[in-house]
Formats: structure tokens, sequence, C-alpha cells
């Protein structure tokens, strides 16, 4: 176990943590602050965190958003039972969430119509936030044709979230073509969380078209949470 650490940090804490302090000391409650560890948190009401010296895991609330996994946060220990994540520990903002990511080194199979081509699974998309979905990938094809990349949610007849590219192909490995984009979408606050899979498709207007792949050029489709949904007004709500 280790003991509160200091509490003169008050950029870090925010105002509804404040205030929870702030009521607890008028009933005469002793709060405790400690520096733990974040294991998981896809629920802001029940974040599994690892206190420092501490060897199982406990609950907490998140009062400032979602926190990364294995960032290092400050957490209030209320009476009786209550543990509140209220500020991290770096001074930096909610650190970078992962949300999902697919990847290969080797090449997909060379698809005519439509195919998915990589595949992220249980992706969790907070209520409220944006995600950055990020491509990589050459490409090579059997004939001269247009190349089509999309997103859609779940499978190859799933919802479209965007079209990140689509253009001219050259023919052959070794003329292969490269595509490098980010797309962005949010979640509406009253949508409530979503956890789906992704998926990354791949169609050629004639012959076939191979997605490719090495162990130098590695092909991905990687999903990143980047903040508040109201910050992407114009992204694709999913």
């Amino acid at each position: 176990m280790t003991g509160p650490n200091p509490t003169d940090a008050p950029e870090l804490i925010s105002i509804g943590a404040q205030s929870i302090v702030g009521r607890s000391k008028s009933l005469g409650l002793v709060w405790t602050r400690r520096l733990a560890t974040v294991i998981d948190c896809k629920d802001l009401m029940n974040c599994a965190i690892l206190f420092d010296g501490d060897k199982e895991n406990v609950n907490a609330v998140s009062m400032v958003g979602y926190p990364g996994t294995d960032a290092r946060v400050y957490v209030d220990m209320v009476p009786p039972s209550a543990n509140f994540i209220v500020g991290f520990a770096n001074n930096t903002a909610i650190p970078r969430r992962i949300i999902g990511r697919a990847e290969s080194a080797a090449n997909s199979a060379a698809v005519g119509a439509e195919a998915v081509v990589l595949t992220a699974t249980n992706c969790f998309f907070g209520a409220g936030r944006a995600a950055a979905i990020s491509i990589n990938s050459d490409m090579s094809s059997s004939v001269a044709n247009i190349g089509t990349y999309q997103i859609r949610q779940s499978t190859v007849a799933g919802t479209i979230w965007a079209i990140p590219w689509q253009g001219p192909v050259a023919v052959g490995a070794a003329n292969n073509d490269g595509v490098n984009k980010t797309i962005y979408v949010r979640r509406a606050a009253s949508a409530g969380d979503l956890t789906t899979d992704v998926v990354l498709t791949l169609a050629a207007s004639a012959g076939t078209i191979t997605a490719q792949g090495g162990a130098t050029f590695v092909r991905y489709l990687h999903i990143e949470d980047v903040g508040s949904e109201t910050l992407f007004p114009a992204s694709f709500a999913i």
C-alpha cells in the first residue's frame, strides 16, 4: 500500500472531482489521493485500476473521460468504498487510446468484387467521442483498373463509414501503388456506447487487385480515440 500523494495539482483535477472532495470534507469524511494505473476503462462508471503497491484491481469512476489503458492517474478514495479518477499523473490530457487494430505482413487474396482484407474486432466507441481510422497498404493489380477501399461496420455488407481511397492501380507486383489515409468518425453522446467490428474492404473495377504486405511494409487498419465528438462536427456519425 502506498500513502497519500501530493494534492497540489489543481490543473489536473476536474471541477466535478473537486466538488466530490468538497462535499466529502463538509461531511467530515477523510479522503486519500493515490496513484494508480488504468487496466481497462470502457465504462466511465466502472474502470478497472490498480493502485501502486497493490496486487488486485479495483473499480473506479472516471471524472476525466476515457483514460487509456496503462495511463497513470490520480485517484481519490472517498469513504466508504468509492474511488474517483480525478486527473493524470503525467500532466497531459487524455492519453491516446487505441480502439482497435488489424495488421498483416502478408498479401491478401486477389479480389475482384468487394471483399474484406482486414478486420479490427471488438472496437469500443464511447458515447460523445470521436475516432481516427487510418489505413496503410500497397496494392497491385492483374490488369489496369480502379481500386476502391471502403471502411464498413462489421462485414462487407455493413454500413459504409468512409471511402478513404479510390484510384487507378498499376499492373503487376513490381509496379505497386500505396495508400495511407486517415478519416474521422464520431459517436453522438445520445447514441450511447458502441462495440463493433470494423472492416477494411477492397474491390477492383476489372480483373483482380491484391492488398500487399510484407515485413518492411506492413498493411494495417488502425483506430484511435481522438477526443470529444464536438471537435469533429462534420465527421460521419456512427
